[in-house]
Formats: structure tokens, C-alpha cells, sequence
């Protein structure tokens, strides 16, 4: 495998892919028939070389950036620089084991998880020299601490009392309704009233009648 070029910047991607074009002297559109893009895609990402804020200039999709590099004939290579990237990393606190043409990079803990680990071992050597009451009361005095750190519930407020039923009323006797009777005619009305002054007019003359009637 030969490398064409090394970079770790976007646009010296772009201008190693321009270069690999012409070099195999396609052109752009050749390069969209080969990938499989839309016509004008190919052209949109080299304008990131001339001119990025233009409208037309876009950045290379995630899932076009493998069909243009099958159409260019390039591949990924990572490139590790090992006596660039010891010097570089050995004045911030690094670890550097070098091993042949590769170097591994062991970065340290930070502190608090140095103290972790710490803790962690001391506490598993005093564990194993405590006896079995020891023990116990350790874990007794641990879980003391936990429930100590808990907030505290609020109880419940107790529901409110249920409301007194409402006194029943003592239910009226229903009146009673007299029959209506139906209106009389002209011609016993005629009659009643005739009836009614032949009586008045027996009572003028014998009262004792009028009593013995009812």
C-alpha cells in the first residue's frame, strides 16, 4: 500500500482527493457517475478549497464519504508518529512505553481516582485482620451512615373526616285535592237558583222548617 498523502486537517483531505482526481484525470462529474451521488455533489465539496462561505460549498456526508474514496481509489491510513508523540506527551503527565516502531501512550490516573484505589486496598487488608464481631460492627456502623445520609420522608397527613350525613327531613303529608266538578249548564244553574230561592223564601216564613231540612 502506498500513501498519497498525510494530513489531519478537513482540507487537506479535500486537496489530497482534488489531487488524486486529477491525477487520474477525472472530472468532477465523473467522479459523481463512479460514487453514485447527485450530480454536482463532488463539485459542492471542493469548493470548500476555494471558497467555504459559498452557498454551493458543503462538507462531505458521512455516508458519501466512502462511496468518493471507493471512486478515487483511497483508503483510511493511520499514520502513529512515535517519536513525535513521545516528546510531545512527555511533559504533561504521561506515561511513555516505547516498543519498536509503535508507542503506547498510558495516561495516569487523576488523583481522586488514585485515592479510590488506594482506599479500596487498605480497607481490604483491614478487613481481613478483623474478627467476626469486628465485622459485624463495621457493617452495623455503615449502614448507621447511609440511613444518617437519607432524607428524611414526611409522613402522610391523615385523610380529613369523612362529612355527617344531613338530617333527613320529615316529609309533609300530601294535601288533598277535592274533585273538581264540572261547570253546570245554563239549565241547571236556572234550576239551582230557583231551588235556592224557594228555601229562602220558606225560611222567612217557618224557620223551624229550615232547621229540620239539614
Amino acid at each position: 500500500m502506498k500513501i498519497f498523502a498525510a494530513g489531519i486537517e478537513y482540507d487537506e483531505l479535500i486537496r489530497a482527493m482534488r489531487d488524486r482526481r486529477m491525477q487520474l484525470g477525472l472530472s468532477q462529474t465523473d467522479i459523481d457517475q463512479l460514487a453514485g451521488v447527485p450530480g454536482g455533489y463532488y463539485a459542492k465539496c471542493e469548493s470548500m478549497l476555494t471558497n467555504p462561505s459559498a452557498k454551493n460549498a458543503r462538507a462531505i456526508g458521512r455516508d458519501s464519504l466512502p462511496k468518493l474514496l471507493t471512486a478515487l481509489g483511497l483508503r483510511f491510513a493511520v499514520i502513529a508518529e512515535t517519536e513525535f508523540q513521545a516528546e510531545k506527551f512527555k511533559g504533561r503527565g504521561l506515561k511513555v512505553k516505547l516498543g519498536g516502531d509503535n508507542a503506547e501512550l498510558i495516561q495516569r490516573l487523576p488523583p481522586n481516582r488514585i485515592l479510590s484505589e488506594r482506599g479500596k486496598k487498605g480497607g481490604l487488608k483491614r478487613w481481613a485482620t478483623m474478627t467476626p464481631e469486628q465485622r459485624q460492627a463495621f457493617l452495623d456502623a455503615g449502614a448507621a451512615a447511609r440511613r444518617a445520609r437519607r432524607p428524611v420522608k414526611a409522613e402522610p397527613l391523615p385523610p380529613p373526616p369523612a362529612p355527617e350525613p344531613e338530617p333527613l327531613q320529615a316529609l309533609a303529608p300530601p294535601r288533598r285535592v277535592r274533585p273538581t266538578q264540572p261547570p253546570l249548564t245554563k239549565r241547571q244553574a236556572a234550576k239551582l237558583r230557583k231551588k235556592l230561592v224557594a228555601e229562602r223564601a220558606a225560611a222567612k216564613t217557618n224557620p223551624a222548617g229550615l232547621l229540620q231540612r239539614g
